[in-house]
């Protein structure tokens, strides 16, 4: 299972586990799971074809390998200002993001 394998699932589904040999001790990386609610994010708001210039995540819990992982996202707030955007957003239930681009 590659990186695309885990990306072109998050597009599909919305809960699956991430195999132990994408991490360290029971917790996956935390730049295969920031790429993930990235690409959840993109897909659930339209942001595919828009420029991301920056992205925050700051994580609250771990993402346990081999369990069921959620992925979800609930928009705190928008801010769209002609040709940029800032996001707010809970993803996971374990993280929060701000995603800004143009």
């Amino acid at each position: 299972m590659d990186f695309e394998y885990y990306q072109n699932k998050v597009q599909k589904v919305a809960t699956f586990a991430i195999d132990s040999r994408w991490g360290q001790g029971r917790n996956a990386f935390g730049g295969l799971t920031a790429a993930l609610v990235l690409t959840h994010i993109e897909q659930q708001t339209g942001l595919t074809d828009r420029d991301l210039r920056t992205i925050n995540i700051h994580f609250c819990g771990a993402v346990i390998l081999g369990q069921a992982c959620e992925f979800t996202h609930r928009v705190l707030s928008k801010v769209w200002r002609q040709n940029f955007f800032t996001i707010l957003t809970c993803a996971l239930p374990k993280a929060v993001c701000r995603l800004c681009g143009g």
